[in-house]
């Protein structure tokens, strides 16, 4: 069984008889199976301290990222000479993302800073609603809701950082894209995934989301979004923004350790540990 989003975020606004039954559904195929795979240590624990499934069954496989592929979408494509920064994320227009709220933290950032922009690639539910959000902060000229791209990754190469707004993730695939396009890499403390990513050997950090801007080894962490309150980390977003756009030496060394980090996630890896796997329930 091989678990890719927390459970309890993605049922939580199920109807009650939809959330009831795919709860128990879900905690009939946790018992029935032999091994549970899971794409972060986040969901692991999850698995183990909400579910209760043995550790013994449980066993962690990194998301792996086709480097090559990524390599070969963006030869010879090279950031041009703006007078402007440009700031991306990508992902569904969908309340998950928070795209709403990285877009009023890029406000913040915009009214100091003026040469910046923002783009947001994807597609969803939600593109009305943002435009709205857009048109109502008078930004209509500095974000752009670019849609869907094949090949977003020659977006990536031609933007200056990365920004993942979301309320919550499994792995966060597109982090491990991005800095495979050597961007800088800012992203909220959602559970689980990007602080595995980001953090690595200093996750020590609290085992709560963190309440301040934290500068990981690979990337930078920001609170989680809350509804009931948006201005402080909306605040610290900013901040860690502006962080990047004005330390010329930080926004150096985050774009050189970013592409030595996704290469502990490439897809070749994540096949050997799926193979060795297999391979070794199979000689039980």
């Amino acid at each position: 069984l091989n678990i890719v989003n927390p459970f309890n975020q993605e049922i939580k606004n199920l109807p009650i008889l939809k959330k009831h039954l795919h709860a128990f559904l879900f905690k009939y195929c946790l018992r029935k199976a032999n091994r549970v795979i899971c794409v972060s240590n986040g969901i692991a624990n999850e698995m183990n301290n909400f579910y209760k499934v043995d550790l013994k069954k449980i066993v962690v496989i990194f998301n792996g990222v086709d480097l090559e592929r990524i390599g070969n979408l963006t030869k010879g494509i090279r950031k041009q000479s703006q007078s402007y920064k440009t700031i991306i994320a990508c992902g569904r227009l969908a309340e998950q993302k928070c795209f709403s709220c990285l877009i009023q933290s890029f406000y913040e950032v915009n009214k100091l800073y003026k040469n910046t922009r923002l783009v947001i690639l994807g597609k969803g539910p939600l593109r009305k609603s943002l435009q709205k959000e857009i048109r109502k902060l008078k930004m209509d000229g500095v974000v752009k809701l670019i849609g869907f791209k094949n090949n977003p990754f020659s977006y990536f190469k031609k933007a200056d950082i990365f920004i993942l707004s979301s309320l919550y993730e499994g792995f966060g695939n597109v982090i491990v894209e991005a800095m495979a396009c050597g961007l800088p890499v800012i992203s909220t403390d959602c559970k689980y995934g990007p602080r595995e990513i980001l953090c690595n050997d200093n996750l020590h950090l609290p085992p709560d989301s963190i309440t301040n801007i934290t500068y990981c080894k690979y990337g930078i962490l920001t609170p989680v979004f809350r509804e009931q309150n948006n201005l402080i980390p909306r605040k610290q977003l900013a901040k860690a923004i502006i962080s990047l756009l004005i330390n010329d030496n930080m926004y150096k060394y985050y774009s050189k350790v970013s592409i030595e980090r996704s290469k502990f996630f490439g897809v070749k890896k994540m096949v050997n540990n799926y193979k060795s796997l297999i391979m070794n329930m199979l000689e039980k």
